[in-house]
């Protein structure tokens, strides 16, 4: 699983952890000509150049914030292979996505086949707004996961890097943060704690 590979410094680049927003930003490794963005410089998941399907490159986990997540495609996960497993058990154990793992509604096991939209000669408006209902449920929860990523980061930077204004490079601020907060429980009470609270 792509999520699970660490990097070194060398495949990192030129990215770094942004001290405004939390996010990653800087050069792209494999395709040095483009820029990864971060919020605080204007840019959303769909604008800008592109790296595969996205405009994104690689991430922080959305749960711990302390590893790397590969990004690029709709079908990326928000959070790292040890927090994936523990998403995918609690949403299990939910008996519903209460925790999206990526973008798009397949991987949070969400899909409405062609044959499903028919009831004999009607159209089965009921399944359509169910499916409906669990997209939504899922853009919700991702807005609040990113939110909890984005304050994770935040706290760690103040926590444990020096005040500048300069970009943490991303591989020091994983180095640093993983030998810092090695247990994810922590932060994954925390996401809990957001996701149950409006």
């Amino acid at each position: 699983m792509p999520n699970e590979v660490q990097p070194t410094g060398l495949e990192l680049g030129r990215l770094g952890v942004c001290r405004g927003c939390g996010d990653v930003r800087g050069s792209i490794p494999v395709a040095p000509k483009i820029r990864q963005r971060c919020a605080c410089e204007g840019l959303g998941d769909g604008d800008g150049p592109r790296y595969g399907d996205t405009n994104r490159f690689a991430g922080l986990c959305a749960v711990c914030a302390a590893r790397i997540v590969w990004d690029g495609s709709r079908f990326s996960h928000f959070q790292c292979g040890a927090c994936v497993r523990w998403i995918r058990r609690l949403n299990v154990v939910a008996g519903w996505v209460a925790i999206p793992i990526s973008r798009h509604s397949l991987v949070n096991g969400s899909s409405l086949r062609g044959e499903d939209l028919l009831r004999g000669d009607d159209v089965d408006i009921p399944s359509i707004k169910e499916f409906a209902a669990r997209v939504v449920a899922s853009t919700n929860g991702a807005s609040k996961l990113h939110a909890h990523r984005r304050q994770m980061t935040l706290r760690y930077l103040r926590r444990y890097f020096d005040d500048g204004s300069a970009d943490v490079p991303l591989a020091y601020y994983l180095d640093v943060v993983a030998r810092r907060e090695p247990d994810p429980a922590p932060a994954r009470f925390q996401l809990v704690e957001r996701m149950t609270t409006g």
